[in-house]
């Protein structure tokens, strides 16, 4: 018995068994929420057990039930870890810039506020501090 496409075929993914429908659109929910919250290992590890599960015993429901068991164990157990992103990546010149105000990956910022790089903590610049920066850098203008 081999693998091919004509064995995958859409009669066993599209049925009209409704617990095999539940499971789909649970399947899907949660794939969307593991989306939006940018838990892209939960994700990819719902898509490969599930996949897996699939290619060894055919059944659609069982497969997503299990894939849905294993990855919530998982992200329950913290073995998935959220990614953020380009958190932690170095922008050349400083990063992205929102402002003109203080670079906080180490170069100048391209606009009208922070730039989001690396360097400083901005939860610690509070208005004193912001003001004296930007004092700073309109007396390097003159």
């Amino acid at each position: 018995m081999g693998l091919s496409l004509r064995s995958l075929s859409m009669k066993n993914v599209v049925s009209n068994d409704w617990k095999t429908n539940l499971v789909v659109v649970l399947a899907l929910a949660l794939c969307v929420g593991y989306f939006v919250n940018k838990q892209n290992q939960a994700l990819g590890s719902l898509v490969v057990i599930s996949g897996v599960s699939y290619l060894l015993n055919k059944n659609v429901m069982m497969s997503l039930v299990v894939g849905i068991a294993v990855t919530s164990l998982l992200v329950t157990m913290n073995y998935v870890k959220r990614s953020e992103g380009m958190i932690g990546m170095k922008m050349p010149g400083g990063g992205p810039g929102m402002g003109g105000g203080p670079s906080m990956g180490g170069g100048p910022s391209m606009g009208g506020g922070p730039s989001m790089g690396g360097g400083h903590n901005m939860g610690r610049l509070n208005k004193k501090t912001m003001a004296e920066l930007m004092a700073k850098k309109m007396k390097k203008k003159n």
